[in-house]
């Protein structure tokens, strides 16, 4: 135990006892300049924080770092740091004071999950502790690595918060569905994109989320469903299986058919036409651009040596040795070469 001199322990217990948040924060900043050195400055440190916290962003936070001067680890400060300096990145309209407060956030956040345990903790009550904690120091993050386009990073730790977040409050709206929508839009602008999983992820915060966040969410869903399906054909069941499970099942790029490639494309007309010298231009031409080598061959030797019409060509440039024209339907709709004749 810690040995106090009278006078000491009775401003202590009159500090501590206090009923109110506002009298209490009062009598123990009192307690602590009246006794600098006392020997439980950095529980009453935490105590103070935490009586702060009801009432007092600023204030909570500058003692959130007058705890870390005293107890370098302390796992609840770091835990008030990343949540108000996070708060303050909502905040700011400054680009660079909104990087700055996330990169502040995520250093915080980087050190809460190595805390060691406290000596004088059970192992039992810090892991409990810890389990608490977690998934808004992972988000924090990934919230720091997807501003930077780091999204790698910010998959893995959206996904480790959704990991460790409490069943309840992944279906519930708050920070951890937002987070579910977050690791949706950080697989969609991964290089290359991940589709399927932007279409999960963001279809499960879609069903739990209210108005007017439910059809923003759904816009993207249905967008990174399309690019990978190549159309909405079987949504239904992608929306009726996020309801059931947090994570995709491991077979659903089995289940969820890729949009054929364009390689695919021009090997189906390939292998359905018998004459390939009665293809349009415009398909001949995104033969050429997009089928493979063989198939390319095919088309090439049914125009080789041929004087070919090209009827409604529009003429984008011509100098005396070559004209560059548009042929097909998207490059003269887009006013975009895509011939040249020399």
């Amino acid at each position: 135990g810690v040995q106090m001199y009278p006078a000491e322990y009775k401003a202590y217990n009159d500090a501590i006892s206090q009923t109110t948040t506002q009298k209490k924060a009062a009598a123990v900043e009192t307690y602590l300049t009246t006794y600098p050195q006392s020997a439980v400055k950095a529980s009453t440190l935490q105590m103070l924080m935490q009586t702060y916290s009801g009432f007092d962003p600023v204030k909570t936070l500058s003692t959130a770092d007058r705890l870390l001067q005293v107890d370098p680890n302390n796992l609840v400060a770091l835990t008030f740091e990343t949540y108000f300096h996070r708060q303050d990145a909502d905040k700011a309209t400054d680009p660079a004071a909104k990087q700055s407060a996330l990169d502040t956030a995520a250093g915080f956040a980087q050190k809460g999950l190595a805390a060691p345990k406290p000596k004088d903790m059970s192992d039992a009550d810090f892991q409990k502790m810890k389990a608490g904690v977690s998934p808004g120091l992972y988000g924090a993050i990934a919230e720091d690595a997807a501003a930077k386009k780091d999204m790698a990073t910010a998959v893995t730790n959206y996904t480790a918060e959704l990991k460790a977040a409490p069943p309840e409050a992944t279906t519930a709206p708050g920070l951890v569905l937002q987070d579910t929508y977050q690791l949706g839009l950080a697989y969609y602008q991964s290089t290359p994109p991940d589709y399927l999983n932007c279409t999960w992820f963001t279809s499960r915060a879609a069903a739990f989320a209210p108005e007017p966040y439910k059809t923003e969410f759904l816009k993207v869903a249905t967008y990174c469903y399309k690019r990978y399906h190549g159309n909405a054909d079987g949504y239904d069941a992608i929306t009726t299986a996020v309801q059931a499970s947090l994570f995709p099942p491991a077979n659903l790029s089995s289940t969820v058919k890729p949009a054929p490639s364009p390689a695919d494309i021009v090997a189906q007309v390939i292998a359905s036409t018998p004459d390939l010298g009665t293809l349009a231009v415009s398909d001949k031409e995104f033969i050429l651009q997009n089928g493979k080598p063989e198939d390319a061959a095919k088309v090439w030797d049914t125009i080789k040596g041929k004087s070919v019409q090209l009827p409604d060509v529009t003429v984008v440039a011509a100098t005396d040795t070559s004209i560059q024209a548009s042929v097909s339907d998207d490059a003269v709709a887009s006013k975009t070469a895509d011939f040249t004749f020399n």
